[in-house]
């Protein structure tokens, strides 16, 4: 009867010890697992960055719509009649 208990005892601590080591090997793997995964984000992310960048490098500047140059800024209009401007080209 003794060492039934014993024995069972027994049995139970080397589970016990199985279990934590298997356990611990599970959170170890599960961390490296982890570390590869946020690692190939941002390995993802970088090549989106890049991929990006040289898609606006590529881009034909024939294809980038010119807006052209403004011949008059926004304000008044000028009056060509004024006597500023008249001094301005040199009228008199």
């Amino acid at each position: 009867m003794v060492f039934a208990v014993i024995t069972a005892v027994g049995g139970l601590v080397a589970f016990f010890f199985y279990h934590r080591v298997i356990v611990t090997r599970l959170e170890r793997s599960m961390i490296n697992f982890e570390a590869q995964l946020d690692y190939m984000e941002d390995v993802i992310q970088l090549i989106r960055l890049q991929y990006t960048e040289l898609d606006k490098m590529i881009t034909p500047r024939s294809q980038v719509k010119k807006t052209g140059k403004k011949k008059a800024g926004p304000g008044r209009p000028v009056n060509p009649n004024s006597v500023r401007q008249k001094k301005m080209r040199g009228e008199k």
